[in-house]
């Protein structure tokens, strides 16, 4: 599968994302049999100088079983599950979607570690930049704070505020350059005492990957969970030893920053139905596009609907994490 590649126009002046990642360095996984899509993102990228590659995503019904099983067990495949998921988090996959999601990522890394340039930005469909206007300049004074050693800067991540009853979400300035600033830690706090917790977030909507990292980043095929489930603890959350010596510590507080523009949460308060907050430079903008994780869901819910129960059948269960 190979990005699709669409030249800038000849009066398209990249912007300084491009300078990172070189001409064809963006890559939007996108669902080719829904073009409007990709459509409706790059509009509002291209505002902040940035001219997206289209890469095709996974569509999980013109794949086998098999191979989805071979990036995510299904939650129902018990067998496949005890054979996959041992010391990992989750328990399988809960939707095809999902398994697709994961799929169609670990595809857009296998190409990333192909290209000449060291650095890839990989982005999902739906996500849009924070204030395009100002976007591209405050990108360019962000990246000259990256220092050399970071294998991941995030663009984009969310939590559920209701995940830490008790607790205070915060994260570590490593470098405020005003419009957007670079943390080297993101977490919750207690309100009270005790000591705080590292949580990486969820969601998968927009990152820059350094190749160097992607073999150990591969590591975590098969997933158990959906993909930034599998991120933030098989692979974010792995303790290592700290840098010098010491007590461990968690894995992406030493290979990642995360950059955030200024008011991100509140700037993308009602951009999605889930009750979400996000945080980064991009956000998931799913008012006019519904998720394609949420259509399966809706889906499913309307095929259980039409058909008798089955014995001892449960329901889907809680899911935590949400993407595209």
């Amino acid at each position: 599968m190979k990005p699709r590649k669409r030249p800038p126009d000849v009066d398209f002046q990249l912007g300084s994302l491009h300078e990172v990642v070189g001409r064809d360095g963006v890559l939007v996984i996108s669902l080719l049999s829904k073009p409007e899509r990709f459509e409706h993102s790059a509009i509002l990228l291209k505002q902040a100088g940035i001219w997206p590659t289209e890469f095709p995503a996974v569509e999980s019904d013109c794949l086998q079983k098999e191979e989805l099983d071979r990036v995510c067990p299904l939650h129902e495949d018990f067998l496949s599950i005890s054979r996959t998921c041992h010391g990992k988090m989750g328990m399988g996959c809960r939707l095809t979607i999902e398994q697709a999601i994961a799929e169609s990522h670990r595809r857009a890394l296998a190409a990333a570690q192909q290209r000449a340039s060291d650095w890839t930005a990989i982005l999902e469909e739906d996500v849009v930049p924070v204030r395009p206007s100002r976007w591209n300049s405050a990108f360019e004074k962000a990246w000259k704070r990256v220092p050399d050693g970071v294998k991941i800067v995030r663009l984009s991540w969310c939590n559920f505020p209701d995940d830490h009853p008790g607790q205070t979400m915060g994260m570590d300035t490593f470098s405020d350059i005003g419009d957007f600033m670079l943390a080297n830690w993101t977490g919750y706090y207690p309100e009270e005492s005790g000591e705080r917790i590292y949580d990486s977030g969820g969601c998968t909507g927009g990152y820059l990957v350094h190749r160097s990292i992607i073999p150990e980043i591969m590591k975590i095929f098969p997933c158990c969970c959906a993909l930034d489930c599998c991120l933030q603890y098989d692979f974010f959350g792995r303790p290592v030893p700290a840098a010098g010596g010491g007590d461990e510590v968690p894995l992406g507080t030493q290979i990642m920053l995360s950059m955030d523009a200024w008011g991100s949460i509140d700037y993308a308060m009602n951009y999605t139905d889930w009750g979400l907050y996000q945080s980064g430079v991009m956000v998931q903008d799913s008012r006019n596009l519904p998720s394609t994780r949420e259509d399966e869901r809706q889906k499913k819910h309307l095929d259980r609907l039409q058909r008798p129960p089955m014995l001892n059948e449960g329901g889907p269960g809680p899911t935590v994490y949400v993407q595209t």
